[in-house]
């Protein structure tokens, strides 16, 4: 007898730690499969953001080109809103990364939260329309500023407008509201719909990486998942449920305050400026550059760029786009071509992109920054790569500016002005002080 129970001891054993065995084998198997997932979608995205940014940048200059009146101003707006949100998705799949090594930070302030919430529904009401279906807002008046990070809770409200869109048949209507809750000291935001409800999906996993229902044929799997870290790096709670009658609510609460966000109110830094707006504050001493505005300067301006890319489809797409602004558009295909163009001409500023051919963005800005002739000369690097590593691996360089794909024209312009503006006004302080003589410009 005891034999026998020996022998069931045994065979009990065997076959719990075989079974043991197999689901630390069938996690690592996951693990590795979710990190060649990751690398996958982190590579096509890289790939994407150069097609993107001549696919975004265009639509937006078109855009603000075309008068609202313009039979076509509703299809350019179509058009530029899902190139913006292509890219959040392209900058959500490469944030997967600092998910991973749990370290993405966030930028808080405080904002108004319903005009926010007005702004962010209002690019769904059209979109809603074209569906047949109904976007609505019902907003709590008693909320006033909210602090939080406005570009991450975007992509978060953004997703669950997304979601609700996806699923909600015709005729129905789609009700976002905003909650507060002064005893919790909280702000709580509803997306409903009227659609099927969260049948054939599992709410345990609704938020977990690559989770799709069964009925799901569309979509990444990253879209809730990336929400439910972003509203938790807020202090906040995301979830969802089934309404009463029909349809599903998904939700996400924020704290009204954040213990290390500068409570001091911000302009709206988010917002584009107006045309009669000054981007650049007039320095005294020196002689005030152009203003660009959404219709460009009024004239040409005195100076020369050089863009350095390997893709000729962007040196095309600034030369076109540039030359309407500045003297001379220089152009080299990598950095070996472009310091042969430094050595008979002198560029105002330099716009390079990073990847490169036989010799890379960081190279290029490093011999320049290291020649006494060149040194001066402000470097602006465009890049697909803009996690922190890379950005402080320009910084070290001695880039001047570091623009992440795909960026706005109009903020590559802007950057170009401010640093043509402070070496004006360098230039200007040290010749008034009889210091230096000024370095010329070509």
């Amino acid at each position: 007898m005891l034999v026998f129970l020996a022998i069931v001891y045994m065979l009990a054993y065997f076959i719990a730690r075989k079974q043991r065995d197999l689901e630390t084998e069938l996690t690592q198997e996951r693990q590795r499969i979710d990190e060649e997932k990751i690398d996958f979608l982190i590579n096509v995205s890289h790939e994407l953001r150069t097609p993107l940014t001549l696919v975004y940048a265009p639509l937006k200059r078109a855009l603000q080109q075309t008068q609202p009146s313009d039979i076509r101003y509703s299809l350019l707006q179509t058009a530029f809103r899902q190139s913006g949100r292509m890219r959040n998705v392209i900058n959500m799949v490469l944030d997967l990364e600092k998910m991973e090594r749990k370290n993405m930070r966030l930028h808080l302030s405080p904002h108004p939260f319903n005009q926010w919430m007005k702004d962010s529904v209002r690019d769904f009401v059209s979109e809603g329309q074209e569906r047949g279906v109904r976007v609505v807002l019902q907003a709590d008046t008693r909320i006033e500023k909210v602090v939080f990070d406005l570009q991450k809770c975007e992509i978060v409200l953004h997703n669950l407008l997304i979601n609700a869109l996806k699923h909600s048949p015709k005729n129905t209507t789609i009700t976002v509201r905003t909650i507060l809750d002064p005893v919790a000291d909280l702000v709580r935001v509803t997306v409903s719909d009227e659609g099927p409800g969260l049948q054939s999906v599992d709410e345990e996993q609704l938020f977990s990486r690559y989770y799709q229902g069964e009925k799901e044929t569309t979509g990444t799997g990253l879209g809730l998942a990336y929400s439910k870290v972003l509203i938790e790096l807020h202090g906040g709670v995301i979830g969802a449920y089934n309404n009463e009658t029909k349809g599903a609510t998904f939700y996400f609460i924020l704290p009204l305050r954040q213990k290390d966000a500068q409570e001091e109110d911000t302009q709206e830094e988010d917002v584009m400026p107006q045309p009669s707006e000054p981007l650049l504050t007039e320095e005294s001493g020196a002689e005030p550059l152009p203003v660009l505005t959404k219709e460009g300067s009024a004239s040409i301006l005195p100076y020369t760029l050089l863009v350095v890319d390997d893709e000729e489809s962007i040196t095309e797409f600034l030369h076109e786009t540039l030359r309407d602004t500045f003297k001379e558009i220089l152009v080299a295909k990598d950095g070996v071509e472009a310091l042969g163009i430094l050595r008979t001409d002198r560029p105002d500023v330099v716009i390079c992109d990073v990847m490169m051919p036989r010799m890379d963005g960081y190279a290029l800005c490093q011999a320049i920054k290291g020649d006494a002739k060149t040194d001066d000369i402000p470097v602006i690097l465009l890049t697909s790569m803009s996690d922190e590593q890379h950005v402080l691996r320009g910084y070290q360089t001695g880039a001047d500016a570091f623009l992440p794909k795909p960026f706005d024209i109009d903020t590559l312009q802007q950057i170009v002005l401010n640093l043509l503006h402070t070496r004006q006004h360098v230039q200007e302080k040290y010749a008034s002080q009889g210091t230096v003589s000024k370095r010329g410009d070509s």
